[in-house]
């Protein structure tokens, strides 16, 4: 059957979907059985007509991970998949998700890209471990702050968003927040310093945020990875505290000197580009490091990473070169 839901199932009797590919601009009857039990259902970018003859209690015990990405959705009253787990609802027409209280065992929900304007049901799925919101029109996440289990956060790209009730989600491990300044239509900048409560993230994104302060990442000590692209960096000395970083990105911030970065032993991947570096002695000590990118800054002398045995990719483009060594990566 071209151009079908791809899904996995134990065969038995039999029921239809009807179908159409928003695309495509084509209709298909998919017959499935009576003792059929999907366990996994892809129908991403497809519009959902109707359900003949579908017995609930036959999908009910065996769908756990259901993509409906792209299908023009704009309710999921009809939904009954009590043992959901995994749910990709990206890209629909959403403005609320009430319904959504009935999957208590949902444990990874992606509901970006649609126009939701309130969280009102999600604080009844106490297993839920990832949540993506990003691309929304969220503004109060509270109803957030006691679900204890979410360990990954996105919520970028939401205009006017309030942050304050990030500070009771100490649990959280993964967070992104990046592009939300940009698009707060205020000349003030955002204030990111509640997130120092946030002891145990280990993966945070704060790009794309101009003029933002960082001196609360000190705080951050557990921090593997950090993305900070784009901030118009004016001070870096946290870098001293985040010891345990192994990839961090710092590129178009204009910095001339990253001298901090020299005590970050643990780095293997770092960006640098779109800065005005002028000297990159501080990177001789990082020898771990195994993926540099320099391109677009000023005038290099890049002698002090010939020690750097590690690496395996370095980028230099549009640099003109103070001095100029041959690498046989």
């Amino acid at each position: 059957m071209n151009a079908s839901p791809e899904y996995n199932m134990k065969m038995g009797g039999k029921y239809h979907i009807k179908i159409q590919n928003k695309f495509l601009n084509f209709f298909q009857d998919v017959e499935l059985h009576s003792q059929t039990f999907l366990e996994q259902f892809d129908i991403q970018s497809l519009k959902i007509l109707c359900c003949e003859n579908v017995e609930p209690s036959l999908i009910n015990s065996s769908i756990t991970q259901l993509d409906i990405q792209m299908c023009d959705i704009e309710s999921i009253d009809g939904l009954q998949l009590e043992n959901l787990l995994e749910l990709n609802l990206q890209q629909n027409k959403l403005t609320q998700i009430q319904s959504i209280k009935k999957f208590i065992n949902l444990q990874k929900m992606t509901i970006s890209d649609n126009q939701l304007i309130n969280l009102s049901g999600i604080e009844t799925l106490k297993l839920l471990k990832f949540l993506n919101l990003s691309y929304c029109q969220i503004k109060d996440i509270s109803i957030l702050k006691n679900m204890s289990c979410l360990q990954e956060l996105d919520v970028s790209r939401n205009r006017g968003i309030d942050l304050q009730p990030l500070q009771f989600m100490t649990q959280l491990t993964k967070l992104n927040l990046s592009y939300l300044s940009n698009i707060l239509n205020t000349t003030q900048n955002l204030d990111l310093s509640v997130l120092e409560q946030l002891i145990n993230l280990e993966d945070l994104d704060i790009s794309n945020n101009t003029g933002v302060n960082t001196s609360w990442l000190k705080y951050l000590v557990k921090l593997v990875i950090l993305n900070i692209e784009s901030n118009e960096l004016q001070n870096t000395n946290f870098l001293e505290y985040l010891l345990n970083l192994e990839e961090i990105n710092l590129s178009s911030n204009k910095n001339t000197d990253l001298q901090p970065l020299s005590k970050i032993i643990k780095l293997k991947k770092l960006n640098l580009s779109d800065n005005k570096l002028l000297n990159v002695q501080f990177l001789s000590t990082l020898i771990n490091l195994e993926h540099l990118n320099l391109e677009n800054n000023l005038d290099i002398d890049i002698t002090p990473l010939q020690n750097l045995e590690k690496l395996t990719y370095l980028n230099v483009q549009s640099v003109t070169f103070i001095v100029f060594l041959i690498y046989n990566f």
